[in-house]
């Protein structure tokens, strides 16, 4: 897979992730701040906090072995846990599950929920080698079909409404991606409800 940079910082973040939750008694997971809610890029603490929660919940399940990690466990786990979410683990072969894996996994699965919302099959999809080419190219797509159906940017309750109609979510957390009138942060703040309801239901499959 290519962009492998990008694929050691997720690494280095994955493991940061693992060691704060370890510290904080395993299951605690840093509460999004309400203080920012009214900030156009809320999702990210928001994706943060699952990504925290997915992570040690793996580490629980999969603890290490003596001073090496349990690779293969916790392998497997991400592996299960993300299958009923479409078909990534094929694209997603690596020997860094904590890192490389995890992300390939999530960008992947997250990109084929986005697709089926468009109508779209997954398996008639081509360039899945690489999953942030995979999730820039739906990512465009879910932009074009906003600008469609809401040709102006600034009608947040069309904007709102499709978002949730699209992607299945509660229109009060599609309301928050309009907090921006800007098309960009749109379709991010929606893609980022995607993904992190892709940890949530990976989370539940855990155990």
């Amino acid at each position: 897979m290519r962009r492998n940079s990008r694929f050691v910082l997720l690494l280095i973040m994955a493991v940061a992730l693992m060691l704060s939750a370890a510290c904080q008694g395993g299951g605690a997971h840093r509460p999004v701040d309400r203080k920012v809610q009214g900030d156009p890029e809320w999702w990210l603490d928001a994706l943060r906090v699952d990504q925290d929660r997915y992570i040690a919940a793996v580490a629980r399940k999969c603890p290490p072995q003596g001073f090496l990690s349990n690779k293969k466990c916790v392998k497997a786990t991400i592996l299960e846990s993300f299958a009923n979410q479409g078909g990534a683990g094929a694209a997603c072969e690596t020997e860094d599950p904590t890192g490389a894996m995890l992300l390939c996994m999530e960008l992947i699965a997250a990109s084929e929920r986005a697709y089926r919302a468009l109508g779209t099959d997954p398996q008639n999809v081509t360039g899945w080698d690489d999953p942030y080419d995979a999730f820039a190219a739906v990512s465009q797509l879910v932009a074009t079909r906003l600008t469609s159906k809401c040709p102006d940017p600034a009608q947040g309750a069309c904007i709102a409404q499709e978002v949730a109609d699209l992607f299945a979510v509660p229109l009060v957390e599609a309301n928050r991606c309009v907090l921006s009138s800007e098309v960009k942060r749109q379709v991010r703040c929606a893609m980022a409800l995607i993904r992190i309801e892709g940890y949530r239901s990976a989370l539940l499959r855990v155990g």
